[in-house]
């Protein structure tokens, strides 16, 4: 999209979700239909999970989850704040939409607590992936090498390789693949392109 900013909308290889809307309570789907359009109200439908970010450092996961034989739904908002040029700090919130039954909130907590966040299995086998990324990333191999897009398993990554999903209602541009990296490449380009720009406030001379 626009400013760099993306999302991933996974849906099951069917095309249609395991749980309609993520999982939420059935009371609460006329409040979608209501207050969606219907080609919005078809995503949320058929949706898994929502994985996005807002230029420049705000992220978002929307899974469902299971806790105690039942699925739930929640937000996951992560602001990711830069220490260093190999050190990140992330900050997170837990949300949930407030028209959801209080039972409902209390045991999507606790799937977010079991899966995200410090304590959560998932995130503590993604920090440590990313954490080894970044140390190799620096290693004298790594730099003179280039991502290969040329076998098998990687040259759907090359976003010039898919071509663009014409049937998306919009707004913005899609790909009709989960495993492409046209959301990553689009952010770095807009980057670069704040980074080369002209200033818009010169700056005083003495």
């Amino acid at each position: 999209m626009k400013n760099a900013h993306g999302i991933n909308v996974i849906t099951s290889k069917t095309g249609r979700s395991r749980a309609e809307y993520q999982g939420m309570p059935k009371e609460m789907w006329p409040m979608f239909e209501r207050n969606l359009t219907p080609e919005q109200a078809d995503i949320l439908e058929r949706v898994t999970v929502f994985v996005g970010g807002v230029y420049p450092n705000l992220s978002f996961v929307s899974p469902i989850h299971g806790t105690e034989g039942h699925l739930h739904n929640y937000l996951n908002f992560r602001v990711w704040r830069p220490l260093g040029p190999d050190k990140v700090e992330v900050w997170c919130w837990f949300m949930i939409d407030k028209a959801a039954p209080e039972e409902y909130k209390a045991d999507a907590y606790r799937g977010y607590l079991g899966s995200f966040g410090p304590t959560g299995t998932l995130e503590q086998d993604d920090t440590e992936t990313w954490a080894r990324i970044v140390e190799v990333s620096g290693a004298t191999m790594m730099r003179d090498k280039e991502l290969n897009y040329n076998n098998l398993s990687n040259y759907l990554m090359g976003f010039s390789h898919v071509k663009q999903d014409e049937s998306f209602p919009g707004p913005g541009t899609a790909y009709p693949t989960t495993y492409c990296d046209a959301l990553a490449r689009r952010m770095h380009e807009h980057w670069l392109d704040l980074l080369t720009a002209e200033a818009s406030v010169k700056e005083e001379t003495k």
